[in-house]
């Protein structure tokens, strides 16, 4: 067991009173005795559990959580951890021909006056939380000729099925997405 110096507060029975969140407690129970952690990928979850190496002055732990937040953190690499892309036509059609699992793309317009627009009321780490398991999901920068303003689209490909739907600044762009997975995933007929 590895050896740490714990705060707390002990009873008449010399019973030790840990006042903390159990939610991440046997993680640090595990760190304490073997001096290592396997810590989730969530940045979220690392950072609960380095407020519980902090509180218990675990400054191994500490420096294990904040490497493992810098790294994940650091600049460029948010979007190669979490995002997708497809850099041109023949990858797009290697990924769209007879995929394992329904492929969603996201045909997304990379600058419009100098700032990167996105739909509405998509929150685009939720969706990939929320259908990671049901699609592989890319995105794939459209080209702008001119000037012209360009919205969002997105295509759905599984097998010989094909829909796809864009975002005209409508309010109901996300559940304009559901309706298109809900088709695709239940075999739902469509135009």
């Amino acid at each position: 067991m590895v050896e740490y110096e714990i705060r707390t507060v002990s009873d008449e029975n010399g019973d030790h009173f840990i006042d903390r969140s159990p939610k991440n407690f046997e993680s640090i129970l595990n760190f304490l005795r073997d001096g290592d952690i396997d810590l989730p990928d969530s940045v979220k979850e690392v950072k609960e559990i380095r407020t519980e190496a902090r509180y218990y002055e675990l400054t191994n732990l500490l420096e294990l959580c904040d490497e493992f937040i810098d790294e994940k953190l650091a600049p460029g690499t948010r979007d190669q951890r979490n995002l997708k892309f497809i850099k041109n036509d023949d990858e797009y059609l290697q990924i769209v021909t007879e995929p394992v699992k329904p492929v969603f793309v996201f045909h997304y317009a990379p600058v419009e006056h100098r700032k990167f627009t996105y739909p509405y009321n998509l929150n685009i780490q939720d969706f990939l939380e929320k259908y990671k398991n049901q699609f592989d999901i890319y995105f794939r920068a459209q080209r702008v000729e001119n000037n012209k303003k360009v919205f969002w689209k997105w295509s759905i490909h599984h097998y010989n099925k094909y829909l796809e739907g864009q975002d005209g600044y409508k309010y109901g762009v996300k559940e304009e997405i559901d309706e298109d997975i809900e088709k695709i995933l239940n075999n739902a007929p469509f135009p």
